[in-house]
């Protein structure tokens, strides 16, 4: 019995000490247009299809 308590114990502060299950999950701090930029820097979109994007999400009027 007394084993069993200072294991619940010790589960206790360390759950304490790590945030247990109350930890919140990281909030991300980027933007729609770091995301594109991000995007545009590792290849997956071309010039044209980031200035697009960017026009969008900036809310520009669209280029004839």
């Amino acid at each position: 019995m007394l084993a069993g308590v200072v294991l619940l114990v010790i589960w206790a502060v360390r759950s304490m000490s790590t945030g247990g299950l109350m930890r919140a999950a990281p909030v991300s701090a980027q933007t729609p247009l770091d995301t594109l930029a991000h995007r545009f820097a590792r290849g997956e979109i071309t010039a044209d299809e980031y200035e697009q994007a960017r026009d969008l999400l900036r809310g520009d009027p669209a280029k004839p």
